[in-house]
């Protein structure tokens, strides 16, 4: 199952979408937050980290993120104006001291998103820093190549 979900994350990086007509959050927004601090804090747990809480202002960021990606039809870091994590979350009216983000797309639940970025290098990294402290998380379905895109907003305001 991680190999299909790390499969997933490279493919849907290369394969070019379909712009998402309008940006709608995914039914299971709610419950997918939950259980992905729940997953996101059990592994900082284990390597010794602190929790995150949830952030309004950075699920803000996440979530614009992941309708811009929904509506470019690709993984990218960068939004549709140009802007990046720490840009976003000044957006949405939190000072970043420390900011970090983590995108797939093609992956079907909050335990198959944790397990794909734990299982990839610089995404565990970002999801174990230490100077982390609050989390956003943004779930948007495309309708197209990138099926479901999520957006994993971590940062430390200042």
């Amino acid at each position: 199952m991680i190999r299909r979900a790390a499969l997933a994350l490279l493919l849907a990086a290369a394969l070019p979408g379909t712009a998402a007509a309008a940006c709608t959050l995914a039914p299971q927004s709610a419950q997918a937050e939950a259980e992905t601090l729940r997953a996101v804090n059990a592994a900082r747990a284990d390597a010794g980290a602190a929790p995150l809480t949830l952030d309004p202002r950075v699920t803000a960021a996440a979530r614009r993120q992941a309708c811009d990606i929904a509506a470019m039809g690709q993984l990218t870091h960068r939004g549709r104006d140009g802007s990046n994590v720490m840009g976003r979350l000044r957006a949405a009216g939190y000072p970043p001291r420390y900011a970090s983000e983590n995108a797939g797309a093609g992956l079907r639940s909050a335990a198959e998103a944790v397990a794909a970025w734990l299982g990839s290098p610089p995404h565990r990294k970002n999801m174990l820093n230490p100077n982390a402290r609050h989390m956003g998380l943004g779930v948007v379905p495309t309708g197209g190549n990138l099926r479901t895109v999520w957006v994993l907003a971590l940062a430390a305001g200042g």
